[in-house]
């Protein structure tokens, strides 16, 4: 179920940016400079700007997966559990003393599971990726054991704390089948909303960065 996850983040997010010089639906024209003056050799500053464009949204986006691929973010590993009604496991990533990227595994019961990454400039998210998965028992295959799997995956890409792009994916499959191949699944786009769950979401997880206990952590 996660092994794909890094390459369909990537592949997604590279596609949704390079749709933005042609998308005027995309992203106020006001934010729009254009990739041209992104300089590809060079990487941003993270820790003291936030990007302003779709595009910077990319750069800023690769470069902290690099950074981590490469072992060159410090991270601490948190578990929390709430006696078996739901548990998590989250890995926040620093650059120096600055937080840059928080991933979360979050469980309730056996029926819902969902990933959450948080990517993080000057303290505040540019980019959030979210995937939740259900299950039920599929019509008629109880007896075999068959489930139906639902998949349904969220991109959020924030200028000045402000929604900028949303794109949302949704698919099902049976357990007795083959898993479709994510990256072959058109995304959808609605227009950007206020999104106060995710926010919610992140604000917890900051409040218990710094707990040294496994404390009971709920997410919508």
């Amino acid at each position: 179920m996660k092994k794909y996850f890094n390459f369909f983040l990537v592949a997604c997010l590279l596609s949704a940016c390079q749709n933005e010089k042609g998308d005027s639906g995309v992203v106020n024209k006001s934010h729009v400079k254009g990739p041209s003056k992104l300089d590809p050799n060079s990487s941003p500053a993270i820790e003291n700007e936030s990007p302003q464009t779709l595009a910077e949204i990319q750069k800023y986006f690769e470069t902290l997966e690099r950074r981590r691929s490469q072992g060159r973010l410090d991270s601490i590993k948190k578990d929390f559990d709430c006696e078996g009604e739901a548990s998590a496991k989250a890995v926040y990533f620093y650059q120096g003393e600055t937080l840059c990227m928080i991933r979360v595994e979050y469980q309730e019961h056996d029926h819902y599971s969902s990933e959450m990454s948080f990517y993080l400039a000057k303290g505040k998210p540019f980019f959030i990726f979210r995937t939740d998965y259900t299950w039920t028992f599929a019509d008629g295959m109880a007896a075999e054991g068959i489930t139906k799997e639902n998949v349904k995956e969220k991109r959020y890409y924030l200028i000045n704390d402000k929604p900028a792009k949303y794109l949302e994916k949704k698919y099902s499959y049976l357990s007795n089948e083959r898993k479709p191949e994510a990256a072959m699944i058109v995304s959808k786009e609605s227009s950007p909303g206020p999104l106060p769950i995710e926010i919610a979401n992140l604000k917890k997880l900051l409040e218990s960065k710094s707990s040294k206990t496994d404390d009971c952590l709920i997410l919508k």
